[in-house]
């Protein structure tokens, strides 16, 4: 019987990006396994945490692989004047998620939002409510939830993150440390956030951006990731790969430097 790997993320983990493969898409290629992503673009700690958790009310996967996402600014929706304004906004980092499917929507859903100002209530979120700290707590609070159900449940669990996380401010200020301490940091597949491997790898000079403001890894780093980092926890998990993985490789490479011939007017 093939094992089940649940992913969760944001949009570098996101299985439906059109452009090309990211390393969830690549997972069920690469390993012998049943796979179940809910990632979706731009979202954040809430969203990921709670996709993750109304899949484990139904399913017990045999991994759990998370890639967190600090600083954003996840609410579900149901007005749908309100989901309207959203939509219509000047920015597509503004669109509304269906935590059903994983897909956006129309309807209600969350709104997983960039830190733009486009719509005028996030404006006034932005510039008259937001705290740094009170969004920390937030994001550690959901990935507190998370990690404490997976112990609950007996499930292996492991994560990454998308940008470096503050660990100077999040030990020493008074209202996050508390969270923080319990917050089990040797369960990262690396120290490193994506964003500092996306920047130190050769590839990065061919990032690009097919949609105005994606931060999507382009293929080639998308495999070092898999390959490099995911894979040999996977391994130790008694995963096997399949016999043809390493074509990956090569159509990764194949991927990235045709967008980038396509997109680079973009940038």
């Amino acid at each position: 019987m093939k094992k089940l790997i649940i992913t969760a993320g944001s949009g570098p983990s996101y299985l439906r990006w059109r452009h090309w493969p990211t390393w969830t898409k690549m997972l069920p290629l690469y390993f012998n396994c049943k796979h179940v992503d809910v990632s979706a673009p731009a979202a954040g700690n809430l969203y990921i945490a709670r996709s993750v958790i109304r899949q484990l009310d139904n399913i017990t996967p045999d991994v759990l692989l998370v890639q967190w996402n600090f600083g954003k600014f996840d609410l579900y929706v149901e007005n749908q004047e309100f989901i309207d304004i959203v939509l219509n906004s000047r920015s597509i980092r503004n669109f509304i998620v269906d935590p059903e499917d994983c897909k956006t929507t129309t309807g209600a859903g969350y709104w997983c939002s960039s830190n733009d100002n486009t719509v005028e209530w996030k404006k006034y979120y932005n510039e008259k409510i937001k705290s740094k700290a009170g969004a920390a707590m937030d994001d550690l609070q959901n990935m507190l939830t998370l990690q404490n159900l997976c112990y609950k449940k007996n499930i292996y669990y492991r994560f990454f993150t998308h940008s470096d996380v503050e660990h100077e401010f999040l030990t020493t200020n008074k209202n996050t440390k508390s969270i923080y301490k319990e917050i089990d940091w040797s369960l990262q597949v690396t120290d490193r956030s994506l964003q500092a491997i996306t920047n130190a790898h050769p590839s990065a000079i061919y990032n690009v951006s097919p949609e105005r403001e994606s931060i999507v890894p382009c293929a080639d780093i998308q495999w070092f990731l898999l390959d490099k980092i995911i894979s040999p926890i996977l391994l130790n998990k008694g995963y096997n790969k399949n016999k043809k993985y390493f074509s990956l490789e090569i159509l990764c490479k194949k991927f990235t430097k045709e967008n980038y011939e396509k997109f680079k007017k973009k940038m």
